[in-house]
This record gives C-alpha cells, structure tokens and sequence, in this order.
C-alpha cells in the first residue's frame, strides 16, 4: 500500500491524537495496552467522587491521558546515560520486590549493556575495608558465625562477634545469609591484580577500626588510593558518621566522567 492511496481525514478530533499519543507512551513505558485509559477511568471516578465539575473532570481526563509523557522522555535520557533500553528496564524493574540483592543483580544486568563491567563505573568506593580483613583467622569467622546464627544474643561471648551481630541486626539483614557468607570458602587473592586497578579508588576505615588490619597496604597496592581514617570511629560507628559521607561527596565530585 502506498501512502498516496491512504484516506487522511481533513481534520483530526484532539481526543484521538491525545488517544493515540496516550498508546505511544503506553508502549515507551513498558506498560500494557490500554494502560492509560484505565488510569483515566480511575482518576475521574475519583473526581466525581469528590464533586469535581465537568471543566475540571475534562481538563483531570486529558491531564492523567498524557502523565508520563515528561517521565517517559526523561527516563530515555537516563537510560541512554547508562547504556540501557529504557522500555525493557522500566518493564522488568516492575518485577523488583526492593530487596537490596535483586536490586544490584538488576542494576548490573540491565546498564552497559555494551561495555564490560569496568566500563560501568568511574571511581570506586572502600569503606571499612583492608587487604588483611581481619577475618582470616578460622576461629573468628567460626565466632561470628555462630553469632550470626545464636538465638540468644546474651549467649555470644566473643566480644567482636556480638559486635557483628549488633551492627547486622542495626538494619533489616538475613543473618542466617550472612552466617553462610562468613562460611564460605576463602580462595586467596593475588595483590598483584589490584596493582592493575586503573579507577579512582576511595578507602574509608575509622581510625579505632580493630575489626579489620591495618588499611595502608591495601592503599599502597592500589595505583593513586587515596586513604581516609576518620578519628574516634571503629568498624561499627564509622558508616554512620557525617564526615564518611562529606569525604565520599568530595571524592566524587573530583572523579573524572
């Protein structure tokens, strides 16, 4: 069929091409068919319930017709910044239940698509962490552990152990998860990797930090590290202070796009 043979009305009512932008955006959003309409449907019976007049239901139909139009082409900037399709990853991040696992699993699956992991990132960010983590003694990972897994908290009697379990209960985590985690097999790392890191790297321990070894050499393996130790902080308390997220802020600023 050529386009001369198709019929083109000599006017167009706003209803249908405000209809048919509404599919358009249906379509860009990931959503089902007819998925504007519906919030049209709701959003006047909502109207109506609260004794809106017919000006304002008109102008409320035509307004819930086009809502996503500013989202929609924003987020398929966004998306372009992070190498994704924004139809598939608006679709599929509806499936996301907010636990922060499934998050980062989504994250990392749906941006950079085309380019390598190291691709994806611009600078990296350390905190409470060195090359000796502390953990490499059996007899302590097996202390928190069993922390992790104690019913009674008033049991554990290694005072890091209970240190661990504290901070793990500070925040809505699996302890039986973190317990399989400290479980694990430990394979050895080659130093000799990181000297290969070629990102801005940030390292944040508090000064009080005996949960871990001593950062520095951790920050000497690492091409241009730099190494922040925030006084009077320890494994535990350091996250949580101001000053870890001004140094970040700063750091991240500073890092190259």
């Amino acid at each position: 069929m050529s386009l001369s043979s198709i019929s083109v009305p000599s006017q167009i009512r706003v209803g249908d091409l405000l209809a048919a932008l509404s599919h358009a955006l249906d379509m860009t959003e990931g959503q089902p068919v007819g998925h504007c309409v519906r919030c049209c449907w709701i959003g006047t019976a909502i109207g109506r319930e609260i004794g809106l007049s017919e000006g304002q239901l008109r102008e409320l139909y035509y307004t819930i017709l086009l809502k996503d139009l500013g989202c929609s082409s924003n987020a398929a900037r966004i998306c372009q910044l992070y190498l994704t399709n924004d139809i598939d990853f608006k679709r599929d991040f509806k499936q996301l239940d907010g636990s922060l696992p499934k998050v980062l699993r989504f994250v990392l699956g749906h941006t950079g698509m085309k380019s390598g992991l190291a691709e994806r990132f611009r600078a990296i960010v350390l905190g409470g962490i060195a090359y000796d983590d502390g953990l490499e003694d059996k007899a302590d990972r097996n202390a928190i552990s069993a922390a992790y897994r104690a019913d009674d908290p008033a049991s554990i009697k290694s005072p890091v152990a209970k240190a661990y379990r504290r901070f793990a209960e500070s925040m809505p985590n699996d302890l039986k998860a973190l317990a399989a985690l400290i479980d694990a097999e430990r394979k050895p790392f080659d130093p000799a990797r990181l000297a290969a890191v070629r990102l801005p790297v940030l390292i944040v321990v508090g000064a009080n930090d005996n949960a871990i070894g001593d950062p520095q050499p951790l920050a000497t393996m690492i091409p241009g590290a730099q190494l922040e130790m925030l006084e009077g902080r320890d494994h535990l308390t350091a996250p949580a202070d101001p000053r870890f997220k001004e140094v970040v802020q700063e750091f991240l600023s500073a890092a190259p796009l």
